[in-house]
């Protein structure tokens, strides 16, 4: 049904929800996974897609039971702090547009460990590690010690419970992504300031380790910057100050259960005005899958 806002659907104990910009082909792939293993109303958020998603998506409608809502394209993790605000369902499975479903094991096995009431999520866990290159930059490598890549919830597969991420929302903590400039703790100014060292070639892998002691810990670690990815603030807030618990289900059952193409938003957003298909060869896999599973055809 398409709604008009994400706060006319009914109350639910749980939801899937998928967000599309602008990656249709992957998203009708994600959906019907959701809506085949899941077991539980699914809705599709398309935010200002330009390439006729949103009534691709109406179309489907006809033929398949799922909510479509159009929402304003946002930061990802602006996105999600709206969803989880107004959400009127008690539990939400959010899925990545470019995840594609094997099976219902690892869904399974997310609602079982959802059913204790001081758990606030279920997933996969992307462990903290050191980047061997500065973020987004892989022609900078860096020695270890200097940028962190913080603890999270794995974000393409992930369930969480409603009220505890509400209230963390309510605290000023956010889905939003973010850098955080560590060397003095006491100072973001200051430490943003000597983040500009690894700007010059010189100085790039100048740890400054003296700075140890007015450095914050995270994971166990005190690096010069965190990269902290989206969904992590969320999860170091509820796991490590909230004291409640996070389901960790293995990689071995998400490797069973889901196959994710990794990035695929980003390479069409990046592309979206280019006269170049983007993504051909993953979009072929897709379409191709789409056909021979759910006789869907582009």
């Amino acid at each position: 049904m398409v709604r008009t806002s994400i706060r006319e659907l009914e109350p639910a104990i749980e939801r899937c929800v998928i967000i599309n910009v602008s990656t249709k082909v992957f998203t009708t792939l994600a959906l019907m996974g959701a809506l085949k293993y899941a077991r539980m109303p699914v809705l599709v958020v398309d935010c200002e897609s330009t390439d006729g998603s949103y009534e691709h998506f109406q179309d489907l409608l006809q033929k398949y039971e799922f909510d479509l809502v159009a929402a304003e394209r946002l930061p990802h993790g602006r996105v999600l702090d709206l969803l989880f605000t107004h959400s009127t369902a008690e539990r939400m499975l959010l899925v990545d547009s470019d995840l594609v479903f094997n099976g219902p094991s690892m869904v399974d096995d997310m609602k079982a460990l959802m059913a204790s009431p001081d758990t606030f999520g279920a997933g996969c866990v992307h462990s903290g590690s050191w980047f061997k290159t500065h973020p987004g930059r892989p022609d900078q490598p860096i020695a270890t010690g200097i940028a962190w890549y913080l603890e999270r919830g794995w974000m393409p597969f992930v369930m969480f419970r409603t009220e505890p991420v509400k209230q963390a929302l309510e605290r000023g903590i956010s889905f939003i992504d973010r850098f955080i400039f560590n060397d003095l703790s006491f100072s973001h100014r200051l430490s943003f300031i000597l983040w500009q060292r690894f700007k010059l070639g010189l100085f790039r892998n100048s740890r400054l380790s003296f700075l140890d002691p007015v450095r914050s810990v995270y994971d166990h670690q005190t690096p010069c910057y965190v990269f902290s990815d989206t969904g992590a603030d969320v999860y170091q807030f509820l796991r490590y100050k909230s004291g409640k618990t996070f389901g960790a289900i293995p990689w071995s059952v998400a490797e069973r259960s889901v196959w994710h193409f990794g990035g695929i938003t980003r390479v069409m957003l990046e592309q979206e005005n280019s006269i170049d298909a983007p993504s051909r060869d993953a979009t072929l896999l897709a379409e191709k899958r789409l056909k021979s599973e759910y006789g869907i055809v582009f």
